[in-house]
């Protein structure tokens, strides 16, 4: 285990001398009610991420989430997304950015089975430039294909739009808006 950590810390090292890489995360909030009924859906979700820029357009990256959401009942969920980033235009300390994301999630209700799923989609976003080392992110909207297993056992899929941000497990409730900072090593 030392030996792993001790390599995961020399290839953090490596990567984090080339100027090109950042890293931080985004935190996202929902909460809805449910009209006609006297009950609300609430989700926060966290989600540090690395990435790395190829370019002045293009960058790589991986995300990895933590969401705990509570209904009736509450649930957690683990998600992996590594994604790539297309900046399509910049304006002074601006850029609109499009991420093409492959997300797997695994979530655990509080009571019953687990769950997994998957989706694959294009999530567009917008950059700030607050320093030459610092920026933040903020982004809404989903559009691509799911494929999850609900809490009872039944498969779904599809393709969809989501104006909310929200693509996975059909958690399509609240803003949706995920807010990120990061710093650019």
């Amino acid at each position: 285990m030392k030996k792993f950590i001790a390599t995961f810390v020399i290839v953090l090292a490596a990567i984090g001398a080339s100027a090109q890489t950042y890293l931080g995360g985004g935190f996202s909030f929902s909460s809805t009610d449910v009209s006609g009924e006297d009950k609300s859906i609430t989700q926060i979700t966290l989600a540090p991420e690395i990435g790395y820029n190829l370019d002045n357009k293009w960058a790589i990256g991986l995300g990895v989430g933590y969401t705990y959401a509570k209904q009736e009942s509450s649930y957690n969920i683990i998600s992996v997304a590594p994604y790539v980033r297309y900046t399509v235009a910049k304006a002074g300390i601006v850029s609109f950015f499009i991420d093409g994301e492959f997300q797997f999630a695994s979530a655990k209700p509080e009571e019953g089975d687990s769950s997994t799923g998957w989706s694959l989609g294009l999530k567009p976003g917008v950059r700030f430039d607050i320093t030459k080392k610092i920026f933040a992110t903020a982004s809404v909207g989903f559009l691509g294909y799911q494929d999850t297993a609900d809490f009872n056992g039944e498969k779904t899929f599809g393709f969809g739009f989501s104006g909310n941000g929200m693509n996975y497990f059909g958690s399509d409730n609240g803003t949706g808006l995920k807010l990120g900072l990061y710093y650019n090593f």
